[in-house]
């Protein structure tokens, strides 16, 4: 930092602490004397942020407390509490009082964005671990002095049994805490993935599963409550409520995708199979379950259902799919993929060679390259990754299609799109 930019820092912080003195000092003297039990709350309010912003949070937190002693609907002052709370590092109290503000108001914005923060951290420890955690403490060390989400991420941090843990047992509360719990529990279910407890995780997903029809009228109940919002006039609160339950219905949908996934890692074909169909049965017009479908038939050795589901898959992807058309999707080409392959088990060599040039008309140049790639690993390409049409790629497909183990997710786990 600069010379004339720590300084200006200073004069900045040392006005707003004479700013603030001042305003401490009349809300002092207006509070004790203040007889009117309905505007005092208020008043509190104000006095709480002007200590908060003097750095003194144990006044802040007292005069909180007291807020919502004499207005236990005030939503605002459980809030504020929460994030004092949370500071202090008792998350359990923090997650307490923001579910008491949500009781108070429901809408209540600032408390949805907070708790949004947390899952959302939670989330990004799941998908990037430990190295998710270390770049937000870097990055928030620069924001506000008192940065209740910095507080939240040291937590996971330092949590005795490591921060997958300290996201799980952050999740037990906020799901004990609220009366619609059930992207949380999603949230759960990908850190109990994460950490390797695969059947917890499927416990989790199997209760998300179980009743398709409560997001169906929970959904419709939904709807119905923002068309009131706005017929009332209150299009902020609609919008705000609209955002706040979007998630809502899409978690049977992700459920049942991650369970199919854990499932098919497990190599519970049959449970995945059962999964897949039901996922299919709300999202038919859809080329990826297909395509799930037909490798599970594949191992369970179905193979003409398999080559069904896969061809299924291609109908689908083209051209209604915008990705799917242009080869961007790595699981049009697996299916047009496997498709040749069994046509070459079945002694149908011109058939798979016709899907494969298919293949090829739709793909995407990157897409091929990581074919190449894909088949380098299986040990049937050695080329450099340039021409598409080229012979060497052509022989390398062909060898590649006889071999039941040339598999996307097999033969390349991490590939960009994972």
């Amino acid at each position: 930092m600069s010379g004339a930019t720590a300084s200006d820092v200073f004069v900045q912080s040392a006005y707003k602490t004479e700013v603030c003195g001042e305003a401490l000092a009349v809300l002092d003297k207006v509070i004790s004397g203040y007889d009117n039990a309905d505007q005092k709350p208020v008043l509190l309010r104000k006095r709480a942020w002007v200590k908060y912003v003097l750095d003194d949070l144990e006044g802040s937190l007292s005069d909180t407390t007291e807020a919502v002693k004499l207005d236990p609907n005030f939503a605002w002052a459980w809030y504020w509490r929460g994030r004092l709370n949370m500071l202090a590092g008792d998350v359990e109290a923090a997650i307490s009082d923001y579910h008491m503000s949500l009781v108070a108001d429901p809408l209540y914005c600032r408390t949805h964005r907070i708790l949004g923060d947390i899952t959302h951290v939670t989330y990004k420890i799941g998908k990037n671990g430990q190295s998710a955690l270390d770049e937000i403490i870097e990055t928030r060390q620069c924001t506000a002095q008192h940065d209740q989400y910095l507080a939240f991420v040291n937590h996971l941090a330092n949590f005795r049994d490591g921060p997958y843990r300290g996201a799980q047992d952050v999740l037990d509360q906020l799901i004990s805490s609220t009366d619609r719990p059930e992207h949380l529990i999603l949230r759960r279910a990908w850190i109990s993935a994460q950490m390797g407890q695969h059947e917890d995780a499927i416990d989790d997903l199997d209760s998300l599963t179980a009743d398709r029809e409560l997001y169906e009228r929970v959904g419709k109940q939904l709807r119905a409550q923002i068309r009131e919002l706005r017929a009332a006039g209150n299009s902020c609160a609609a919008d705000e409520f609209s955002t706040r339950n979007a998630q809502f219905s899409s978690v049977y949908r992700d459920a049942l995708r991650l369970k199919i996934q854990l499932q098919m890692d497990l190599e519970k074909w049959t449970h995945a199979l059962a999964s897949l169909d039901e996922l299919i049965t709300v999202k038919p017009y859809t080329h990826v379950p297909w395509t799930r479908r037909g490798e599970v038939l594949d191992r369970l050795g179905r193979e003409d259902e398999a080559l069904a589901s896969y061809l299924e898959a291609i109908r689908i992807a083209r051209p209604e799919n915008w990705n799917a058309a242009r080869g961007y999707s790595p699981e049009l080409l697996q299916a047009l993929f496997r498709v040749a392959s069994i046509y070459e088990v079945q002694d149908r060599s011109a058939e798979a060679l016709v899907v494969w040039d298919k293949s090829l008309s739709v793909a995407h140049k990157s897409v091929i390259g990581y074919a190449q790639e894909m088949m380098g690993i299986g040990g049937h390409y050695k080329g450099d990754q340039t021409k598409i049409y080229d012979e060497e790629t052509k022989t390398a497909v062909r060898s590649c299609l006889a071999d039941a183990e040339c598999n996307w997710a097999r033969l390349y786990p991490q590939m960009p799109w994972k």
